[in-house]
């Protein structure tokens, strides 16, 4: 399968720091591996619903060797070139879903890192000034379903086939009237 990854882009954020985004690649292991000794109890129970696994070569390799296609995963690098915050997923057996994680350092939180930067994306590619890191944060949280507008949009900026996404969409709203 070919390998295909996004180009490093940056971001500017509501607190006005700025980062970086580039694909994960085996050459983060070794920093992946400190951050993940590193990181506070509530991250890691978070991220893994439990204890975090040990780290081994094994895992380093998992979580570093990517297509970036049905498995990918994006570091946001701070001015200094650390990883600050990362987003992972990996497509699962049912079509148009996905296992998604994303961890953001502590100083980094709620400054709406992931939200802000798809919001941006959104709006270069449409050149549509409504869409707002608000609003992403409102597909996310399930309280707003993306229209087939922004998800053809979704579909161009995240390079996901239309096809997935109005499954994901089907998924969604089935979801929506269990509550």
């Amino acid at each position: 399968m070919a390998t295909r990854s996004p180009d490093a882009r940056g971001s500017r954020l509501a607190d006005g720091r700025h980062v970086r985004l580039t694909p994960v690649t085996p050459a983060d292991r070794d920093e992946l591996a400190e951050a993940l000794r590193r990181a506070d109890v509530d991250t890691l129970f978070q991220r893994f619903c439990g204890a975090a696994p040990p780290v081994t070569p094994a895992l380093l390799t998992y979580l570093t060797d990517l297509d970036h296609v049905r498995r990918c995963a994006i570091v946001a690098r701070d001015s200094t070139n650390r990883g600050v915050a990362i987003a992972r997923y990996e497509a699962t057996g049912e079509p148009g879903a996905a296992e998604v994680a994303v961890v953001v350092g502590p100083p980094w939180r709620r400054v709406g890192l992931a939200q802000y930067d798809l919001a941006e994306r959104l709006h270069a590619a449409s050149g549509n000034v409504s869409i707002t890191r608000e609003e992403v944060s409102r597909w996310e949280r399930g309280k707003r379903i993306p229209g087939p507008y922004w998800r053809a949009w979704l579909g161009r900026v995240l390079d996901t086939p239309q096809q997935e996404l109005e499954q994901a969409a089907a998924i969604a709203r089935r979801t929506r009237k269990r509550r």
